[in-house]
């Protein structure tokens, strides 16, 4: 009999409800946290009906959302559990919910949940039917009596197996074997032999190409051609699949190498297991009339010798396939620019799209390949909103009339939403995208980073490293799991993330410079400098805003105050209210004792213009007005950047560096004498404290603000012992226990 941990079966999946997990006897899928919520509810009503009403509110706790938010993850749900037929496990009741449509079994320690029914019927016409169900039965009754028996029985017999298996250890062949993952696969820029400009392209665009084409198995898990063509990138002399493999944890690697000879353009594919060895291997003549005859040879080729049968295809699979050559190239072509990811070669791309539509007009890819360039130049500060927008709109349209089902065109939809700050309707736009296809990693980032902005961590947390599976290696990526752990007080698995990045993101500024600043944090100033300076040996650009301003906060934290402010009030100069810099610039003004001028200069700047009231002003002048112990300014500010920003009370990135606007409002309602105000306050910050992880509560910023929190609960602090303790791991801020009032503070 086949162990393993489940809390429910339905149909022929086991459903693990913490791990998010449903598992058969030849894979394992890992679904959203909200599909999931969505499937315990339907579980726990054993088949009955449950409204849409009642899943709204309870899976988005009342947070307005549209319909189609939980249209789509159903869809998703339905896809997990068999994307041929929708019906077999979840039906729909039109205008009213769903139900589960199948067995269900519960894990044999559980008791088989009671369904609240009340709860979750709320149709007016299911009145009679609830009558019905709330009668009491005689016959349901005597069912559930022998259910009793019975699971007293099978939970007596195994207890009885238990004890005997560990008296007579079963032998190896006799345990229950892990469940098969998908197979993987790592598709490498193909090799140029003969440098010749017409082949480079093909080279990257091919395997681009078959990248995207393989992933529409969904038998099959194949890495983003980022991860693997940026390994090759950082060493392209070495090509060693086993090492490829090891490194992503592939189990197979495709590369290829093309060269011109005379006129002729050949192609040597291979496919490598993990071990390096040779699976299939073939040599084709390229011209423009084979290349799609090749591209589905290879894939062929690849199915074959996986013996993977790809799925019957959905509509979005379906794609359109120019029969124009010249219209293909030209899309390869862009798209092998975009893969350089400078400025330049996004203008070069656009170029190419626009022939690619020249030579077919019915090209949908291509139609959201330039849809999307123009928003990209948007992002890159080269076009305004308004100019991308009227460029980008009516190519998203026409991709959309032509293909209606291509989840790229519908998440380009999403990338204009999110730009355009429509961030639910962005969400709705990527989630679609993503139940037509959950491979589509630029659908997946981008409604991680919406779930990041908005603080809906574990959701966000989901999709990142649900991305960070087909690209491991993405910096980005990374650097926001690390943020996101941060954020969250879990700074040891914040710091491991970080420190695995730096190690094989080589070309990347996020992740070093994110673990300098976590260096920082937790006391190791040393090695924050190293890590500093490692970057800026091969970073030669001085006035990149990021270096700017981790220069200035390196210069505060190394004691340089001159030099933090020369940083500082340069990027104040050029940026006014716009980032993230302007709260450090105050804080660093109040240790210097130049809190009133600049508080005075900020406060005219905000009445003249409500431009400059951003969520950075609003929090600098909020520091500010603390610092100067004028609370009603603290309140009046912190309810402003309530309006621009939700306040998230005890919030972890700022506790770590010695600071919290939650704590500062709860000393003004002490002084005050509101304590009925402040206590909520208090417990917030405590609940954070508490949360976090032994490398957290170590850091210098967090033992400040420990302090702090004891002090405003009225106990006394051992001043001398913190400023020695702070001395000893070269924390900056011991000043905060002389400066803050609210060490001084007599409840």
């Amino acid at each position: 009999m086949e162990l393993r941990s489940y809390d429910f079966k339905i149909g022929d999946w086991y459903v693990s409800i913490s791990e998010c997990s449903l598992s058969s006897d030849t894979e394992v899928l890992h679904i959203e946290p909200k599909a999931m919520e969505v499937l315990e509810m339907l579980a726990q009503a054993q088949g009955e009906l449950v409204s849409r009403g009642a899943i709204m509110e309870k899976i988005w706790h009342g947070r307005h959302v549209t319909d189609y938010a939980l249209n789509n993850v159903i869809a998703s749900l339905r896809k997990y559990l068999d994307v041929e037929n929708k019906n077999k496990y979840i039906l729909t009741r039109p205008k009213r919910g769903y139900q589960l449509n199948c067995d269900l079994v519960w894990a044999p320690t559980k008791v088989d949940p009671i369904p609240s029914n009340s709860a979750i019927i709320t149709s007016p016409d299911l009145v009679i039917q609830q009558a019905l169900i709330n009668e009491p039965n005689n016959e349901k009754i005597k069912q559930t009596k022998q259910r009793s028996w019975i699971l007293t029985v099978c939970l007596l017999l195994l207890i009885t197996i238990g004890v005997f298996s560990a008296v007579y250890p079963t032998k190896s062949s006799d345990n229950p074997q892990p469940i098969l993952e998908k197979k993987s696969v790592a598709v490498l820029p193909f090799k140029v032999v003969t440098d010749t400009p017409e082949i480079a392209y093909l080279a990257k665009g091919l395997a681009s190409e078959l990248i995207t084409q393989l992933g529409f198995n969904h038998n099959i898990f194949v890495y983003d051609r980022r991860s693997s063509f940026g390994l090759v990138g950082q060493n392209p002399d070495s090509r060693d699949p086993k090492v490829l493999s090891d490194m992503l944890g592939a189990n197979y690697v495709l590369d290829g190498a093309i060269s011109k000879v005379a006129e002729q353009t050949k192609i040597k594919v291979t496919l490598y297991n993990e071990l390096g060895v040779d699976l299939w291997s073939a040599n084709f003549n390229v011209n423009s009339d084979s290349i799609f005859v090749l591209q589905d040879d290879i894939i062929r080729a690849v199915y074959t010798t996986l013996d993977s049968k790809p799925l019957v295809q959905t509509e979005a699979g379906q794609y359109y396939r120019s029969a124009n050559p010249e219209a293909f190239q030209h899309l390869l072509q862009g798209r092998a620019l975009n893969g350089k990811g400078s400025l330049e070669a996004y203008q070069q791309a656009i170029i190419h799209f626009k022939m690619a539509i020249e030579f077919d007009p019915n090209y949908a890819s291509a139609y959201v390949d330039l849809a999307t360039g123009y928003l990209v130049l948007f992002s890159h500060r080269n076009l305004s909103l308004e100019d991308a927008n009227i460029k980008a709109k009516p190519l998203i349209d026409k991709a959309l009339s032509l293909q209606p089902k291509l989840p790229a065109a519908i998440a380009t939809q999403g990338i204009f939403a999110m730009y355009n700050g429509q961030t639910n309707k962005a969400i709705d736009y990527f989630y679609e995208a993503l139940t037509l296809d959950p491979s589509l990693i630029v659908a997946r980032t981008n409604i991680a980073y919406l779930y990041k902005t908005q603080m809906q961590y574990e959701e966000a947390l989901f999709h990142y490293k649900t991305a960070k599976k087909q690209h491991p290696l993405d910096p980005g990526i990374n650097h926001s799991i690390a943020r996101i752990l941060l954020e969250t007080g879990q700074l040891a698995a914040s710091y491991a993330t970080l420190e695995t990045c730096v190690g094989v993101s080589t070309n990347s500024t996020n992740c070093p410079l994110e673990l300098a600043f976590l260096q920082r944090l937790v006391g190791q100033p040393e090695a924050a400098g190293k890590t500093f300076e490692a970057l800026l040996e091969w970073y030669k650009y001085e006035d990149d805003f990021y270096i700017s301003q981790n220069k200035g906060f390196h210069a505060w934290w190394d004691k340089d105050l001159t030099l933090a402010l020369v940083y500082f009030e340069n990027l104040h100069e050029k940026h006014q209210a716009q980032y993230n810099f302007l709260p450090s610039l105050a804080w660093l003004k109040w240790q210097q004792g130049d809190t009133k001028s600049f508080y005075q200069d900020l406060s005219r700047q905000s009445q003249l213009d409500e431009a400059f009231n951003t969520e950075y002003q609003l929090r600098a002048l909020a520091i500010l007005a603390y610092a100067l112990e004028d609370c009603d300014g603290v309140f009046s500010y912190y309810q402003q950047l309530a309006d621009v920003k939700p306040l998230v009370h005890g919030q972890f990135s700022e506790i770590v560096e010695g600071f919290s606007m939650t704590l500062n409002m709860a000393a003004c309602h002490i002084r005050e004498q509101k304590m009925s105000l402040a206590i909520p306050l208090i417990n917030k910050v405590t609940e954070s404290l508490d949360k976090a992880d032994e490398l957290a509560k170590q850091a210098p910023g967090v033992v400040l603000i420990q302090a702090k929190l004891d002090s405003l609960k009225g106990k006394t602090i051992d001043t001398a012992t913190l400023k020695a303790r702070f001395a000893s791991s070269q924390y900056p801020h011991s000043w905060m226990l002389e400066q803050d009032w609210a060490f001084k503070l007599k409840q």
